[in-house]
């Protein structure tokens, strides 16, 4: 059965810019992000069963670079972190990157000992995907995290493709030079987990605002899907795990702003 993450009025989007102008201007920033909430001005589906419609409010935070509204909650899951991915070369905004938790996995890092007492965001920024802290959030069994991914202008799935592919071909390089993998087989399976992965990217354009959710299941399988479609639902736990571990490595960071959102996330849970 598809679990069809809902999709975002994105026509309501723009329509939160144009009627409340005065109040997005007016509200303060705080590390770039903005909370917004919206009465009565749309009807919004973020819960995970898509016949259940939330029509009196609808909170969203603000991407400070492109103006992005982005879900607090989707599919059930709480918004942990958020950031654009910019090409610094060319100074040109690409996509805005949003991750997701679910509840069970955000209170067990609110209720441990060990993240209220030692967690700083610093641990999660400079660490390696091996760090305590990494493995803690996004290995915790029966875990499920979303990433939302949403073009800031039109793109292809070949150009999105490119950078996912790129670093987790880069992964599996280095597991293999770290001998990571306890055999032959499991290093193919996780070549042909990133290979099945790249073959189910969509092949023509991507729109602006367009939506993709990247989502690590309970069971350790990566599905993805794309606005109203569900592409692939890949069962490879390697895969699932080092998917978003690509997107909090320090290692060339896919996107600095994010990184430091999501840590910045988990300390306000664990601090609490």
């Amino acid at each position: 059965m598809a679990h069809f993450l809902p999709r975002l009025n994105l026509i309501g989007s723009q329509r939160i810019r144009r009627v409340f102008p005065q109040l997005l201007s007016g509200l303060g920033l705080v590390g770039g992000v903005v909370s917004v909430s919206v009465f009565g001005t749309r009807t919004a589906n973020f819960d995970a069963n898509p016949t259940s419609t939330a029509t009196a409010t609808s909170a969203f935070s603000i991407e400070a670079a492109t103006q992005t509204p982005v879900p607090n909650q989707i599919g059930g899951k709480e918004l942990v972190g958020f950031g654009v991915r910019h090409v610094t070369l060319l100074r040109f905004n690409v996509y805005v990157a949003a991750l997701y938790a679910d509840a069970a996995s955000l209170n067990a890092i609110k209720k441990s000992q060990h993240w209220r007492q030692n967690y700083s965001p610093a641990k999660l920024l400079n660490g390696d995907e091996d760090s305590f802290y990494m493995k803690d959030f996004v290995r915790r069994p029966n875990a499920e995290l979303t990433l939302s991914i949403e073009p800031v202008r039109a793109t292809t799935g070949p150009h999105l493709r490119q950078g996912f592919t790129r670093f987790l071909n880069g992964r599996v390089a280095k597991d293999i030079k770290d001998g990571a993998f306890a055999n032959e087989a499991d290093q193919r399976a996780a070549e042909d987990a990133v290979k099945e992965l790249e073959a189910k990217f969509p092949s023509g354009n991507i729109p602006k605002n367009a939506r993709m959710f990247f989502t690590k299941t309970a069971k350790g399988e990566l599905r993805v899907e794309y606005e109203d479609r569900e592409l692939a639902v890949i069962k490879s736990k390697w895969l699932s795990e080092r998917f978003f571990e690509g997107y909090l490595a320090h290692e060339k960071p896919i996107s600095e702003d994010f990184r430091k959102s999501v840590a910045d996330g988990l300390n306000s849970l664990s601090s609490h």
